[in-house]
């Protein structure tokens, strides 16, 4: 089992992750990260080999951080 407490980019650099891993690790449903990456110019794109789709964790990682940065602004 993955488990994140923190956002750490440097412990996360370049780790390239199944969509499985990704929705384990931010808790989120399959059709919530197809539907984040598709509508939300922001979100970092899955990158694809072959077949596979794989999705760089750093880059999803410093998204949460910017979106948890702004809304803490707003608040």
């Amino acid at each position: 089992m993955i488990s994140v407490t923190g956002f750490d980019n440097e412990i996360y650099a370049m780790q390239i992750q199944t969509t499985e891993q990704v929705c384990e690790i931010f808790k989120i449903s399959r059709s919530t990260l197809y539907r984040l990456s598709k509508n939300d110019p922001a979100f970092p794109q899955p990158l694809h080999f072959g077949r596979a789709i794989r999705w760089n964790l750093a880059d999803i990682c410093e998204f949460y951080a910017q979106q948890r940065h702004a809304s803490q602004k707003r608040a």
